[in-house]
């Protein structure tokens, strides 16, 4: 996922968790991790 370079790093990783919390994982038998590149 790519954000604009204005948006913050807790900002970006507050909505990509959203992102994986909601759309990318299916929580009964999936984990997931996010992390930011620089």
């Amino acid at each position: 996922m790519a954000v604009e370079p204005s948006v913050n790093s807790e900002t970006a990783r507050a909505e990509a968790e959203r992102m994986a919390r909601e759309v990318l994982s299916n929580p009964i038998i999936e984990d997931f991790r996010v992390e930011i590149e620089q």
